[in-house]
């Protein structure tokens, strides 16, 4: 999944493609690199950053999509946690929401999903989840993070979205400190087989690899972090079993995932014995 923010305070690429031509010229490049899907955002979350209003958004936003899939075929995600935002999105011609709240920002949200029947990644951000849930933010323990997105995942489905629509993103960097954010990764196969859904990972450039203490991930350019990022998805794609990586380098996380698949291949071989003399 290939990520296009039209927004200028992002913290990787803000500013970078508020030009609805160059975001659209953006994607072309992440879809020639490999890009399955795009994720365009029209609203920064990253740590610090301002609600913007809803107008801005969907001008930020719907200009992007309405272009999009008119020029490419592969489906278009819109990064929103705004129900009316979702809708124009989906009105558009995008195929999927993006929404890291997990339907808990916007009381609309999950109707617009239904009503739809689009693709919903549902994420998790524990500022936003009910309040006798809002112990779980600090803990570290995957295990609070899996009981949040079933109970999530259980109030989308009754709420009409279907099931077979759902993704789940455990919100890397989403209330969750550095330690916190490596028990999840390093644990992505038990979410993937306690959830039994399709699991997303966005980790790509986020603050978290800065606690590395190496030469470019200890830097405070966003882009420093790429050699780590593509380090990390190269052992998701082998052994996570993640379904969707969230990048905003797809030509690496391409060469990445290339590489631990024939990794994995070679690993499940039948060995060749060498003679000698």
């Amino acid at each position: 999944m290939g990520v296009v923010n039209t927004t200028p305070d992002s913290f990787s690429d803000g500013g970078c493609h508020l030009d609805p031509k160059r975001a659209i010229e953006h994607m072309g490049w992440l879809i020639d690199a490999g890009a399955d899907l795009i994720d365009v955002g029209g609203e920064s979350t990253r740590p610090g950053a301002r609600p913007v209003n809803e107008n801005v958004e969907l001008a930020r936003v719907i200009p992007v999509v309405a272009a999009a899939v008119q020029r490419y075929s592969l489906p278009i995600s819109v990064d929103t946690t705004k129900a009316n935002v979702a809708r124009r999105a989906l009105e558009a011609g995008a195929a999927i929401i993006n929404d890291v709240s997990g339907g808990f920002a916007d009381p609309e949200m999950l109707s617009v999903i239904a009503g739809f029947d689009a693709t919903y990644i549902l994420g998790h951000w524990p500022r936003h989840l009910p309040w006798e849930r809002q112990g779980h933010r600090s803990t570290g323990e995957v295990n609070t993070v899996i009981a949040d997105l079933r109970c999530s995942v259980e109030r989308a489905v009754n709420s009409g979205v279907s099931p077979a629509r759902i993704l789940v993103d455990p919100g890397i960097g989403f209330d969750k400190d550095a330690e916190f954010n490596w028990n999840i990764l390093t644990h992505t196969h038990h979410i993937t087989a306690a959830l039994e859904l399709p699991l997303v990972i966005g980790a790509s450039r986020k603050r978290f690899l800065g606690a590395l203490g190496g030469v470019g991930t200890s830097s405070m350019n966003p882009a420093d972090r790429e050699s780590a990022t593509t380090a990390l998805h190269a052992l998701l794609a082998h052994i996570g079993r993640v379904d969707v990586l969230r990048t905003h380098n797809v030509a690496a996380a391409r060469d990445a995932i290339l590489v631990a698949q024939k990794w994995s291949h070679r690993l499940t071989a039948e060995p060749k014995l060498v003679r000698h003399g």
